[in-house]
């Protein structure tokens, strides 16, 4: 499953539990669900350690960039999503 999105479900849930309705649960779990920086620390850090070669350092610094980068589109059209939702809701008021 596309890591965001898994991502999302887990904290998504959480904010449930926390009494939230759906709309901010998701919008919540798109914001947190985005780890990446610690991803690119980690990998910089393992490199300069020399525990991790070059090649496997450049394509986890690929990886963890294109999932920043999808993560930000998702949390986009997610917003988007929302926003069209509650546009809805007003509307059948």
């Amino acid at each position: 499953m596309f890591r965001p999105v898994k991502q999302l479900c887990n904290v998504c849930h959480y904010f449930r539990l926390l009494k939230s309705d759906w709309k901010e649960s998701l919008y919540g779990g798109a914001l947190l669900s985005q780890t990446g920086e610690f991803g690119i620390m980690a990998l910089s850090i393992a490199y300069k350690a020399k525990i991790i070669e070059y090649s496997l350092y450049k394509a986890g610094l690929g990886i963890t960039c294109l999932s920043i980068l999808l993560s930000t589109i998702w949390i986009s059209v997610l917003k988007s999503l929302i926003e069209k939702k509650k546009l809805q809701n007003k509307i059948k008021i």
